[in-house]
């Protein structure tokens, strides 16, 4: 009798242990993956005389997706994203007041900076937050949609000047000097510079197509194109500085700096060589899923 209670009981658990794991497989899935493409920067409202131009990136990373629904669940993870951009420019001029080793002052002018080329290296941990649908059977389609929230790491902005002259111009003495090397002034070949630029976070509208192939019971194999488009600009408010500025302390007496943040004269004011920039991704991605 003992016996037999102690089948029964081995066979309702059995039972409600198939029954239970029957009812939350497939609700997690866990999924690594890298891609790449068109990982880049987008600038808004740039100065006349300089051109952008978007360079290729990649990314990979983890993530988790609950299906509450059959078809529909909700996924999150941990991202780390590489953004590369370019901005050219053949020739761009600027003047301003500063004061030299004398502490005199005096208005610093760039006749002619041509050929300038700065790239932006940038890293971002990107979270995203998406629903998604997708198709049942072996072969599924699936679409997701939502936000990410991109976290700068460390951005290098690497600049480099072919050629630039420029001139002094001593109001009190109503004289423009244009041959004085030992002060920055004359024509200068090949500046270069390196900065650490700091941005903002970004928020990010995020959208993926894909599908996903069952290679077992418990994996699945995914390919899917992406498309992310920051809704922010990064750029930091902070105090403008010039793009070549000067330095009475050092020679050749004026440095390069990167293109954000700085600005240059431009029809009797100064602007900003650029002021909007939102991080942009449209590539492919490959993954692994794995189904609990």
């Amino acid at each position: 009798m003992k016996t037999n209670i102690i089948y029964i009981l081995i066979l309702l658990i059995s039972s409600l242990s198939l029954n239970i794991w029957a009812q939350d497989y497939g609700k997690h899935e866990f999924s690594a993956y890298a891609g790449g493409g068109l990982n880049t920067f987008k600038y808004s409202n740039v100065a006349t005389g300089f051109d952008t131009k978007s360079k290729m990136g990649t990314q990979f990373g983890i993530s988790y997706t609950y299906m509450f629904k059959s078809n529909w669940g909700v996924s999150s993870g941990v991202e780390m994203a590489f953004y590369k951009a370019k901005v050219n420019s053949t020739n761009f001029s600027d003047s301003f007041r500063t004061n030299d080793i004398d502490n005199t002052p005096f208005e610093y002018r760039i006749k002619k900076a041509s050929g300038l080329k700065e790239e932006l290296n940038s890293t971002f941990i990107n979270i995203p937050i998406m629903l998604r649908f997708q198709t049942a059977g072996n072969l599924k389609l699936y679409v997701a949609g939502g936000a990410k929230i991109s976290i700068p790491i460390k951005t290098k902005a690497k600049g480099d000047i072919a050629s630039v002259t420029t001139t002094a111009y001593y109001p009190e003495d109503n004289y423009e000097y244009t041959d004085a090397p030992f002060m920055g002034v004359g024509t200068f070949s090949n500046i270069s510079s390196k900065e650490t630029v700091k941005f903002k976070t970004s928020v990010a509208l995020a959208l993926e197509f894909g599908t996903k192939y069952r290679i077992s019971e418990s994996n699945d194999l995914y390919a899917a194109a992406y498309f992310d488009y920051g809704l922010n600009n990064i750029i930091k408010n902070e105090a403008a500085k010039r793009l070549v500025n000067y330095n009475a302390q050092s020679s050749p007496n004026f440095n390069l700096s990167s293109i954000i943040g700085s600005g240059i004269f431009h029809d009797s004011k100064t602007i900003d060589v650029v002021k909007k920039i939102v991080p942009m991704a449209i590539g492919l991605k490959i993954g692994m899923t794995f189904i609990l």
